[in-house]
């Protein structure tokens, strides 16, 4: 039993690495290859002044590792907090027991995979067209936004918008079924305890980040 626990750490770390580097170099590809000096220099011209925008791209230079520190934080605390809203869902069910802490951040880890897909898409859509900096920022595919007009859209519902996207919902699935493996109950018991879990942390945080648009809009 020790060694079934150890194999299933080992692998959670092994995707948890995997992740974090291809995020890293996703992230790496769009700082250097797209969101350019130009590109960003092009966007703010109407808003600020040519000294203004020169410190702040001299600033992006200087501080852009940070970016990628900011990003493996990030990441890790998304797994840890799903990760949490799965054991706080599996506790009200009585079920937290049959499965350790780590597993669920393994399951969690695994099932993240998902996300790497649209970046990839986006990267190989945004290198056969021409786009703006806006446009870039915006894209999400397969998103609700992406079948709506953005000009008509108010800023705060953006990012709202890209979230209902269908890889959420592969996510949401993926979820289900190691969750259902894992702790040996029907796929719709799963389904009621992934949805009441992490739909509830997920509906929480788009109302929080709503409340913060709204209120610097």
């Amino acid at each position: 039993m020790k060694a079934i626990y150890q194999e299933s750490n080992n692998r959670g770390i092994i995707f948890f690495v995997f992740n974090i580097i291809i995020s890293l170099i996703i992230a790496y590809a769009v700082n250097e290859f797209f969101l350019t000096d130009n590109l960003i220099f092009h966007f703010y011209s109407e808003q600020s002044s040519f000294e203004t925008i020169e410190k702040m791209l001299e600033m992006r230079h200087e501080w852009s590792w940070l970016s990628y520190i900011f990003l493996i934080i990030l990441y890790s605390l998304k797994i840890l907090i799903i990760g949490l809203c799965l054991h706080a869902g599996l506790f009200f069910c009585s079920m937290e027991k049959k499965i350790q802490f780590r597993d669920l951040l393994t399951i969690v880890i695994k099932a993240d995979l998902v996300f790497l897909i649209p970046s990839i898409i986006k990267i190989l859509y945004f290198s056969f067209f021409e786009y703006t900096f806006s446009d870039f920022q915006s894209f999400y595919p397969l998103s609700l936004l992406s079948v709506l007009d953005k000009s008509t859209i108010e800023p705060w519902l953006i990012y709202p918008l890209q979230t209902l996207n269908l890889f959420e919902i592969i996510f949401l699935f993926i979820l289900t079924f190691l969750l259902k493996k894992n702790v040996e109950i029907d796929f719709w018991k799963s389904m009621k305890l992934v949805s009441l879990s992490y739909g509830t942390g997920l509906i929480v945080w788009l109302v929080f980040i709503i409340f913060l648009n709204i209120n610097n809009s």
